[in-house]
């Protein structure tokens, strides 16, 4: 369990808060000014076998577009007509949708809008990431360390400066949002229902999170497990000792059937399949273990497979339809794909995704490859280094449950990921938790400096 958190420096991270704001403020206006297609006419109607994606929202904006501006529903994901979908979770359609229907599809009042948002998910997840330090660690230096951290992070920022947009970043804020509540129930007696608003409140994000990002389903199950998995020291009788995961498990199971069910009702009567929140998790598996894939894809090998790129596969996702098309792609992976193969771009995807991106993206400098590389790689070396050296500073070298709790999220988000195909935007959601335990390793490393009276350090 952590210590008790102290007293949190409301006034330091405040300022940092809004240092991280206008941070981002300065690098939207410059980006607006150096991608000007970001507010550009909407482009006119091309032929229903072309794709036709705007760069802000891509498959999101588009169902956003049919969803608000032609009353079509959940369709069009590539932008030409091609019906009903579950392509994408509608959590990340929804901002551009309330965009596009207080101020039009695509306009630049939509667009603006839409990244200020994100800059406004940005400060809240400066904000968080101090929190969750000051709860893993009880220390106001490390919450203030993290919040700094969090306003200059590159994972964050680099959000603000390019000329496109989909996700934004809202699965890091959910993703570290269920982590922090997860830590406070670390510290709740091991039977939760003494604590139902904190359990409860828990629920509700989950359910919610998972209209975002299915994934996080997994992360808040696997979670509250380990948050409330009683230890060995828990004097409680054996029947007691299940109690507390049932209880949380139980409430979690009535909100994914509360929150998640009814979209997943809708999207079986609008596109005649069960699929659990968006429906191409099969065709991700296809695409990151083709051979010339090999987990990590690039600009050129997504132009080749993609629909969203590709006249070919658009054409045959049209003729298909979803559901089939996807069916299609399962089928492929099946009968294609090795187990030796898999094995071994699996491999490939887990360094990709914690040391260092391999993807090439082609717009960019070398030394802007460079910076990126150099970035990635310190993500997961973080990641790597806190249990050895933070267990080697400690007078008693065990972790904290707040500790396997991170582990654990991380590993739960990242699996689906290593077995697909690893791009940008499914590594930068994990940045957060990996700022918020170097700040909790600064401030074991402070604590150990004390202690010593390393006064040359």
């Amino acid at each position: 369990m952590a210590p008790p958190p102290r007293v949190f420096p409301r006034r330091a991270v405040g300022w940092i808060v809004v240092l991280a704001v206008v941070f981002r403020l300065g690098l939207l206006t410059w980006s607006f000014a150096v991608h000007p297609r970001l507010l550009g006419p909407r482009v006119p109607e091309v032929a229903p076998w072309e794709p036709d994606l705007r760069p802000v929202g891509f498959e999101a904006g588009s169902i956003a577009d049919a969803l608000v501006c032609r009353d079509r529903g959940f369709a069009d994901p590539f932008g030409a007509p091609t019906g009903p979908t579950a392509w994408i979770s509608p959590g990340v359609v929804a901002p551009y949708a309330v965009a596009f229907a207080l101020f039009g599809c695509f306009t630049p009042a939509a667009v603006v809008s839409v990244f200020l948002f994100a800059v406004a998910v940005s400060a809240l997840l400066t904000l968080l990431t101090a929190a969750a330090a000051n709860r893993l660690c009880g220390d106001p230096w490390a919450a203030t360390a993290a919040a700094f951290l969090a306003a200059v992070s590159p994972f964050d920022l680099t959000l603000f400066t390019a000329a496109s947009a989909l996700d934004l970043n809202l699965h890091a804020l959910l993703l570290l949002l269920l982590v922090y509540l997860l830590l406070g129930l670390c510290g709740e007696p091991r039977d939760p229902v003494g604590a139902p608003r904190r359990v409860l409140a828990f629920a509700a994000v989950a359910a919610v999170a998972t209209l975002f990002n299915p994934v996080l389903a997994a992360v808040a199950a696997g979670g509250v497990v380990v948050a409330l998995w009683p230890g060995p020291q828990a004097a409680t009788p054996r029947a007691g000792r299940w109690r507390p995961l049932a209880t949380a498990l139980a409430t979690l199971a009535a909100a994914a059937v509360l929150g998640v069910g009814p979209y997943v009702a809708y999207q079986r009567a609008t596109l005649g399949a069960w699929v659990p929140v968006k429906s191409n998790a099969p065709f991700e598996l296809s695409l990151g273990n083709r051979p010339d894939v090999a987990g990590v894809l690039d600009r050129t090998v997504f132009h080749r497979h993609h629909p969203s790129r590709n006249d070919r596969e658009l054409a045959l996702y049209r003729h298909l339809g979803e559901v089939r098309y996807v069916e299609r792609h399962a089928r492929r992976f099946r009968d294609e794909v090795s187990a030796g193969d898999f094995a071994r771009w699996t491999l490939r995807r887990t360094g990709a995704f914690f040391f260092g991106f391999e993807a090439a993206d082609s717009q960019r400098s070398a030394g802007w490859r460079g910076l990126k590389r150099a970035a990635y790689f310190s993500l997961g070396l973080a990641l790597v280094l806190y249990p050895p050296v933070v267990l080697a500073l400690r007078r008693r070298p065990r972790p904290r449950r707040g500790e396997v709790v991170v582990y654990a999220a991380l590993l739960l988000y990242a699996a689906p990921y290593l077995v697909t195909a690893v791009m940008t935007r499914y590594v930068r959601p994990i940045a957060p938790l990996a700022l918020l335990l170097a700040a909790c390793a600064g401030a074991e490393l402070w604590r150990v400096r004390r202690r010593a009276g390393w006064r040359g350090l």
